[in-house]
């Protein structure tokens, strides 16, 4: 049966429900974040290089790498180490779609270290959900795809947004922002 396709609102909710889990400190050992919307992308990163490790640990057991200063096979055998101090290592890898050939991952991905936790920032586009990269991922880990919201949906969101961060706005107000910063949030 063909998967259905993700909408907005299934976005927004799978995005609460991983923030939950990172609150909660209920890891995967795997996340891939990938898609058009880069907020949700760049949220679920910060909240998991600050949630996973305390401040101290991460200067030991947490390392940044940029798609394009590295490959797939660099970055698996940085998973394969463990951590330095504590109990876990975090490698975060932000711009994965410039990762040279990401399919080095593949070894890592199908048997993930329970010590280790991978974080696949893949702007942009997602990785072809038919290949094995893919799918070793998402049996070992989380898949997120972020959307972008459509013009009807993006006046809610944001009216939304200001009330988590406690602020007041009225309907007008949403429109406003909305039609002059468009739908990219």
């Amino acid at each position: 049966m063909a998967e259905k396709r993700a909408t907005f609102a299934s976005c927004e909710a799978e995005f609460g429900r991983l923030m939950s889990d990172i609150k909660a400190r209920k890891f995967a050992p795997i996340y891939l974040l990938q898609g058009e919307e880069f907020y949700f992308i760049d949220a679920l990163c910060d909240a998991l290089a600050e949630g996973i490790l305390d401040e101290a640990s991460r200067t030991f057991s947490q390392i940044m790498l940029y798609g394009n200063d590295t490959d797939g096979a660099s970055v698996a055998t940085l998973c394969r180490q463990l951590p330095m101090l504590g109990e876990k290592e975090v490698i975060i890898v932000r711009e994965a779609q410039q990762l040279e050939k990401i399919e080095g991952l593949l070894g890592y991905t199908s048997k993930p270290q329970q010590t280790t936790v991978l974080v696949l920032c893949h702007k942009g586009k997602a990785l072809d959900k038919r290949g094995q990269l893919y799918k070793s991922i998402k049996a070992a880990g989380e898949v997120f795809d972020s959307i972008s919201p459509r013009d009807y949906e993006a006046e809610r969101w944001v009216s939304g947004f200001a009330r988590s961060k406690g602020l007041e706005m009225d309907s007008a107000c949403g429109k406003i922002l909305v039609a002059h910063l468009g739908v990219n949030i």
